[in-house]
């Protein structure tokens, strides 16, 4: 009689596990998918993780890079863009799209990749050499 027991006991946790699962999957699938697309960068001070006097400042749109003891050159001043649905001349096109930084001003155009943006770092992907550069808040 416990062998039974055991038996139906298994075959229903079984069933509920595989019909719990399935129901899962199925929900999963549903949903639509929502792209969280980044738009605006916070206002911030961010530092170079190499470099310690190296930063960037993100204020009212604008991208200045700036090195601590200097004076900021008006040539450091970007304005700035970001867009999933565009991808920079550099980019792998077969890749899934990222989320795509693009800086520019009177004489520069400037494309990099966001890796990573969250309150403790900002990854970027440099176009087109693939060079990384991390920055933690000031």
């Amino acid at each position: 009689m416990k062998k039974i027991g055991t038996a139906v006991l298994l075959t229903f946790v079984f069933a509920v596990g595989f019909f719990g699962f399935t129901y899962l999957i199925s929900s999963i699938k549903e949903k639509p998918q929502v792209e969280t697309e980044l738009t605006v960068l916070k206002d911030g001070r961010w530092i170079n993780e190499q470099d310690s006097l190296s930063g960037i400042e993100i204020k009212s749109k604008k991208w200045i890079h700036f090195y601590k003891g200097s004076p900021v050159n008006p040539e450091d001043v970007y304005d700035y863009s970001i867009s999933t649905k565009t991808l920079p001349e550099y980019a792998n096109k077969e890749d899934s799209p990222g989320q795509f930084l693009k800086l520019t001003n009177e004489t520069d155009t400037i494309h990099y990749e966001i890796l990573n943006y969250n309150k403790d770092n900002l990854s970027l992907m440099y176009f087109p050499d693939g060079s990384i550069s991390s920055y933690k808040p000031e």
